[in-house]
């Protein structure tokens, strides 16, 4: 990355109607239905300083922060994460395009490069610091003039975070002997990231100054789809950028800060990317925070913070809806409340009920359970705190929770759901345990 200049001047932020939206106009012809697909990824702050461990399906990476924010940048940052699943996206479609239009294309290379305003990140000025311009620029071997115009109006149709990025700001595409471009405005910083296609069909190699990562295609390109994907880059992004800075936030307002984990899905619609003529576009994006303070008062204003000064989230609310909630670490949502009646001796009931801890431990979505004996009555109740009603209603619709109703020698069952109130719950000291 070029050096990120604390003293940046942003350019101004483009009217409503810009020549990115121009570009990104739609065919009059009416779209088929469409059929959305749901990526997504978890972020978690790891125990050094600036560094993030990202969860993308069953690929495990590390995104570090950028050097405004006091950290070492030694992995890849969040823009360099945006800025390479821009590149390899596009890398792959060039790929299966060549391929579909015959076109003899025997290797390919895209540098990719964003401007933004690094006082913006660092929390130095009110400027925005979304990313105000991108370039691109792909040396292709066997690609004539005319063969690269081909790839790239692909490029344009096909690839869902182009067709979101573009959505944000310019993206400049040079190609072979054209020259890349320099910054779009005096005092920006630059970050730059190469990839190149690698001897295997959908994958490519990213070099992020010293750093490599594999990144695969995906199955609708014909794409291995096994390591880290262009997706997973973009999402992995949104949320790292948010830890890192919420992160650096807490430490520069003294507020105690036990960890951070995001979970950031997008919607898209993935035939996109074999069909041009639906838009694979992001629809929707959602980042569900847990904030490890006390007080969502601190935990509101972290994420104020991460709002403000993020490029990620400041460059994609301007392509698509993002929707951001946030709850303390370890806080639920919904309360499940399970009691019944016993007909055998209380020995014999224990030894039958308590080797269901370890199915319970298990259960998705589950924070804690409480288990309540009442010896004298022949009663059992337990409490159960979920993360949501969806993972209540899921343990309810379960085979565990079948199991349990269904028995011999368990009888009236009194099961009674409830919301939790918080701020309430937190002053009278109710149990919370980190997930």
């Amino acid at each position: 990355a070029g050096p990120l200049h604390q003293d940046a001047t942003p350019t101004p932020v483009p009217e409503e109607e810009s020549d990115a939206e121009a570009a990104e106009a739609e065919s009059s012809e009416e779209a088929p239905p469409a059929q959305l697909a749901t990526a997504s990824a978890t972020t978690e702050l790891s125990n050094q300083f600036g560094r993030t461990i990202v969860t993308a399906r069953t690929n495990t990476f590390l995104v570090d922060s950028a050097p405004p924010l006091g950290h070492p940048s030694e992995e890849m940052n969040p823009v360099e994460a945006m800025l390479a699943s821009l590149g390899t996206c596009g890398l792959f479609v060039y790929e299966t395009a060549a391929q579909e239009l015959g076109i003899p294309m025997t290797a390919a290379t895209f540098t990719i490069q964003g401007d933004f305003d690094a006082s913006g990140l660092s929390g130095a000025s009110d400027n925005n610091p979304r990313v105000q311009e991108f370039r691109a620029h792909a040396d292709l071997e066997g690609v004539d003039d005319e063969q690269a115009a081909a790839l790239l109006e692909q490029w344009t149709l096909r690839c869902p975070i182009y067709r979101t990025l573009i959505k944000s700001a310019p993206i400049v595409v040079t190609h072979n002997d054209e020259e890349m471009g320099g910054p779009s405005a005096e005092g920006l910083a630059t970050a730059t990231v190469m990839v190149d296609l690698s001897n295997q069909p959908g994958r490519s190699i990213v070099n992020v100054r010293d750093n490599y990562l594999v990144v695969d295609s995906v199955p609708p390109l014909g794409g291995p789809n096994l390591e880290v994907n262009p997706l997973d880059l973009t999402l992995a992004a949104l949320g790292s950028c948010g830890a890192v800075i919420i992160e650096k936030a807490a430490i520069d307002n003294d507020i105690p800060l036990d960890g951070v984990i995001s979970v950031v899905e997008a919607d898209l619609d993935p035939r996109g990317l074999a069909d041009s003529s639906i838009d694979s576009s992001l629809q929707a994006v959602r980042v569900n925070l847990e904030i490890g303070v006390d007080n969502d008062e601190d935990a509101q204003f972290l994420v104020d913070e991460w709002l403000a000064r993020c490029p990620i989230h400041n460059t994609l609310e301007l392509a698509t809806d993002i929707e951001v909630s946030h709850k303390l670490m370890g806080e639920g949502e919904a309360l499940l409340d399970i009691t019944f009646n016993y007909n055998v001796p209380v020995d014999e009931f224990q030894a039958e009920i308590s080797p269901l801890a370890e199915q319970f431990a298990a259960t998705d979505g589950l924070i804690w359970k409480l288990w309540a004996l009442d010896e004298a009555n022949s009663q059992f109740s337990v409490l159960l705190l979920f993360e949501d009603a969806a993972a209540m209603q899921a343990f309810l619709d379960g085979e565990l929770a079948a199991a349990v109703t269904s028995h011999s020698a368990l009888s009236d069952f009194e099961i009674t759901p409830f919301a939790i109130m918080g701020d309430e719950s937190k002053i009278t000291g109710a149990p919370q345990m980190d997930q």
